[in-house]
């Protein structure tokens, strides 16, 4: 029987689950588990299944993706947590009911927890405590509904700030500032942005074995 054309992909919208959040107050306020925001998953037929999380659009590669194989005696899972990038690691699937995780060598290997262990961070909301939280009750705060104080501690100068979206992955906005502009080799005069020359959070760039100058985007400028 030929595959329909229009089955070969699924388009679905999956809310964020906010229960663990919200667990505090569930009973007592009657908060939702699941809300805003909705995000985009795209299934798609390729050579067995590819799963692509944030995303309807099956070329985007700034999203992470999920390849599931079947093979003889089970099914083989990639899981691919950087977008396009090398699997993490591998899930398997046994017919008879067992399972197995291998991770990966590479930049980003998986990471194996312990039993009773739980994911770092998966569940910490970064900003304003969302809407679907509040929506019903405004005069709750994070620290009602059991969430973190919103800091953060900065990768450059290591100093704990309030935590904000004119961050810079893990800069805090003064040091992120300071990174602007080019940076260039003493040795052999390239140049270039912070993130072009190899700066890395913390790290500043280093070119040829010797660290990389500063040129201020103001000083540049005049």
């Amino acid at each position: 029987m030929p595959l329909n054309a229009d089955l070969k992909r699924l388009e679905l919208s999956v809310p964020t689950y906010y229960g663990s959040v919200a667990e505090k107050l569930a009973k007592e306020l009657g908060l939702p588990e699941f809300g805003e925001p909705v995000v985009p998953v795209l299934v798609h037929e390729a050579e067995g299944v590819r799963i692509i999380l944030g995303t309807h659009d099956y070329d985007d590669l700034r999203k992470p993706d999920i390849q599931i194989e079947r093979r003889p005696n089970g099914w083989a899972i990639f899981l691919h947590p950087e977008p396009g990038g090398d699997a993490s690691g591998f899930v398997y699937f046994l017919d008879d009911g067992r399972s197995f995780v291998l991770p990966e060598h590479g930049p980003n290997p998986i990471e194996m927890l312990d039993r009773g262990d739980e994911p770092p961070e998966i569940d910490e909301v970064d900003g304003p405590v969302p809407d679907v939280i509040t929506q019903d009750h405004p005069e709750l705060g994070r620290d009602d509904i059991g969430l973190a104080p919103d800091v953060k501690s900065c990768a450059r100068c290591v100093q704990t700030k309030e935590y904000s979206g004119d961050w810079y992955d893990v800069l805090c906005p003064e040091c992120a500032d300071r990174t602007e502009g080019d940076w260039v080799c003493p040795t052999c005069g390239r140049s270039g942005s912070f993130e072009t020359m190899g700066g890395d959070g913390a790290a500043n760039p280093d070119c040829c074995g010797t660290p990389s100058e500063h040129v201020d985007p103001d000083e540049a400028t005049e």
